[in-house]
């Protein structure tokens, strides 16, 4: 996806990742704010990826969807998808930063419960601090997905593609 993001950017002169991740190990494909990117980016040029790990399953739904696009009849579904997660829409908020923070906190407790392991009251607080530090820099309206936000905390590259994004 990365090479068709910059390739989109150097052959057509468009660029569209403000919505896109860098290839980060470990992570499935996503986008900015997890949510797909579904929709013309030029007249000939077409998106959809972002869907983490359901592209896969989800792949004869889009497939019969984008050619029944391309002969010019549009499904109510994936009109829908078509109107609320174009490539160039502005990264759609987890929620209240408040709701996202607390959302933060109850994965890291949990992911640490997975292993049999319970964090410490000092290490929630850090937690707390660096997803409120995250959310600081950031419009107040905007709260980041838990699945994203130690991308965001601890690469300045990815957070600072969220910020022009958001701009």
């Amino acid at each position: 996806i990365e090479t068709l993001i910059r390739g989109t950017k150097e052959v057509l002169n468009l660029d569209i990742n403000g919505l896109s991740i860098d290839f980060t190990m470990g992570y499935r494909p996503t986008t900015i704010d997890t949510f797909p990117v579904i929709g013309p980016i030029t007249d000939n040029l077409f998106a959809i990826y972002g869907t983490k790990r359901d592209g896969f399953t989800w792949a004869p739904f889009y497939a019969k969807n984008y050619v029944e696009y391309i002969n010019g009849n549009i499904s109510k579904p994936f009109n829908f998808l078509l109107e609320n997660f174009g490539p160039y829409r502005k990264p759609i908020s987890f929620g209240s930063q408040e709701y996202a923070a607390d959302q933060y906190i109850k994965s890291k407790i949990a992911e640490n419960q997975q292993h049999t392991r319970n964090l410490s009251d000092h290490e929630i607080e850090d937690l707390k601090n660096k997803i409120n530090k995250l959310h600081s820099n950031l419009p107040e309206n905007y709260g980041v997905h838990p699945e994203l936000a130690n991308i965001l905390i601890y690469n300045e590259k990815q957070f600072s593609y969220l910020q022009k994004s958001l701009m």
